[in-house]
């Protein structure tokens, strides 16, 4: 039974149930390592802060094209896959991690140490279990023999069990089969079924038009139905299937065979309403890539020299086509076109381009038409390059309220999040986007500087002078409330996030003087302190990760340290209690 809608006349908390993901997919693990330069580093990618910033490391397994990764709620990475073996948060492989891989396969992950395909595994948390991951995965094999060799795919899984190897993961179940068929480039992805516990996975055939439904729940993992739905699939390059973020559309993009859009019936599995649209081109590039806004409506795709947007919302979706981007020419290692199409924890979408480069694009407002979305290409610049697509699912998927599988008493409790974002024209207006998840129905904002509340849901607010804002987003809905805070900086040019769970991390805090910066080598790292109105008071330069702030009175700072070659870092909140 419903519960009456929440009013809001206090600021209130409530945690929501453990049987809610938050924040699984906060942390992208980039890069590669080729054997010619031993040097070469892989990062880590942070959704902490925005922009997202990046944590480089030495040494890790390489990487290149294949990837998937996992965090736990709380944010922090728990595992990552090259798919040819797994490793834990550390880089080091986990006990049963290796040989993933199988056939050819395994033999240019053992020559290489890397593996050739992008979007080939995705982790899932277990339905049934708080401390078992599974990781869902394609392996090649030989189907034929003789002169012309055949390869087609199996779809497998393992499972991990991050209670052992003291919290760090093992691998309990490995190399388990569930399909054997062929099975075309890329296309894993999955979908939380409508009771809000098990996942949906489709499984497209390279060649054709037939779909295999996964099921995994708490009981199994086991091949639900198979649909043969819409025009025949060819053979040709690879390719990127997406669900909308609400589970209720499904689409696969290749540029040589066009855009597929379906319905889908999270409770049962069903595909439906297909609808083909012969978007294909001739340019050279075997990728291309497909997602959906944040809010449903619009669908992108790129086709390695463009990139398009589509209103699912209109009787006649092809009418509204409209071009938002086009390749700018860079060449950075490689050309920098559009691939694969990535949804952000930070409610942006990300574009990765189809080869080695280091250039990453953004759209930072997917949920507006045409150029109005605001396409930055070269938005994150890598010191080397990177060649692998993040791939997860919406984790922040909750059951479909009232619909006949909603049977397992799991509800819809809110999680507030938002992001800034700042006017082209006015540096005192930040428009603010509600990026709450599991089905808020109302919201409250207060935006710390004493003018009256707002309840939309993406409001647009002036602020009366650059400075530092307490900026809080309560959400709520039958089930539960949920508030999110952020220290917001206006300034002359732009917004800054001080988010208080971010990258830099200040030891003690409360300080009578002296502090330490944990989380990053800030060594030769300039610190500008400001106080709570956001002026600079001073410059500190580091020679090691401590600040001296002694000079200065009791009261509430702001540091913001910035790197000569790494750009700003971050911001954080520090007191000063003498």
């Amino acid at each position: 039974m419903k519960k009456s809608i929440i009013l809001f006349g206090v600021w209130v908390l409530l945690i929501p149930t453990l049987l809610f993901s938050q924040k699984f997919d906060n942390v992208w693990v980039m890069g590669y390592n080729w054997d010619s330069d031993p040097e070469a580093e892989t990062y880590r990618l942070n959704f902490d802060t925005f922009p997202p910033y990046q944590l480089n490391y030495f040494g890790f397994p390489k990487i290149d094209r294949g990837y998937a990764g996992i965090s736990d709620s709380a944010g922090n990475l728990q595992l990552y896959t090259n798919n040819c073996s797994i490793s834990d948060k550390t880089g080091e492989l986990i006990p049963g991690g290796d040989s993933m891989a199988v056939g050819w396969e395994l033999d240019w992950c053992q020559a290489y140490g890397w593996h050739p395909y992008s979007m080939y595994s995705i982790f899932l948390p277990a339905p049934d279990s708080s401390h078992k991951i599974y990781l869902f995965y394609k392996s090649s094999y030989k189907s034929s023999s003789g002169p012309l060799v055949v390869y087609a795919n199996k779809l497998k899984y393992a499972i991990v069990d991050m209670s052992k190897n003291d919290g760090l993961g093992a691998v309990t179940v490995k190399n388990k089969n569930i399909l054997n068929d062929r099975f075309g480039y890329g296309q894993i992805t999955a979908v939380k079924h409508g009771n809000g516990r098990d996942w949906w996975l489709p499984m497209p055939v390279e060649i054709g038009n037939k779909i295999f439904m996964i099921l995994l729940s708490k009981d199994s993992v086991y091949r639900y139905r198979e649909q043969n739905i819409g025009p025949s699939w060819g053979d040709s390059g690879g390719f990127q299937a997406s669900f909308s973020p609400d589970g209720s559309m499904y689409a696969r993009y290749n540029r040589f065979q066009g855009l597929y859009l379906y319905d889908f019936d999270r409770c049962d599995g069903t595909l439906s309403n297909v609808r083909y649209f012969p978007y294909t081109t001739t340019t050279q590039g075997l990728q291309g890539g497909v997602g959906f806004s944040p809010d449903n409506r619009l669908l992108y795709f790129a086709d390695y020299d463009s990139l398009y947007q589509l209103d699912l919302k209109s009787s006649n979706i092809d009418a509204t086509k409209k071009l938002v981007a086009v390749y700018d020419g860079n060449i950075s290692t490689l050309w920098t076109r559009f691939s694969f199409i990535v949804p952000g924890p930070d409610g942006r979408i990300y574009v990765i381009p189809p080869a080695f480069t280091t250039s990453m694009h953004v759209i930072n407002r997917p949920n507006l038409t045409g150029m109005d979305c605001n396409v930055q290409q070269h938005f994150i610049e890598f010191p080397n390059p990177y060649g692998n697509p993040p791939n997860h699912p919406n984790y922040r998927l909750g059951p479909l309220d009232g619909s006949p599988c909603d049977t397992l008493g799991i509800d819809n409790h809110p999680l507030a999040d938002f992001r800034p974002d700042p006017s082209d024209t006015n540096h005192l207006a930040i428009q603010f986007w509600d990026v709450s998840s599991y089905e808020p129905a109302e919201c409250l904002w207060d935006f710390g500087d004493g003018s009256p509340a707002s309840q939309d849901t993406s409001p647009v607010h002036i602020f009366p002078a650059p400075g530092f804002y307490t900026v809080c987003l309560t959400v709520g809905n039958p089930y539960g409330v949920s508030s999110k805070c952020k220290v917001v900086e206006v300034k002359v040019s732009g917004v800054g996030e001080v988010d208080g769970t971010g990258r830099i991390v200040l030891y003690p805090n409360p300080t009578t003087g002296l502090v330490t910066v944990f989380g990053l080598d800030a060594t030769s790292c300039q610190a500008d302190l400001f106080n709570i109105t956001g002026q600079k008071v001073t410059s500190v330069q580091l020679l090691d990760n401590t600040i001296d702030l002694s000079s200065l009175s009791s009261g509430v700072y702001f540091i913001r340290l910035t790197d000569p070659k790494r750009g700003q870092l971050g911001i954080s909140k520090v007191v000063i209690s003498k």
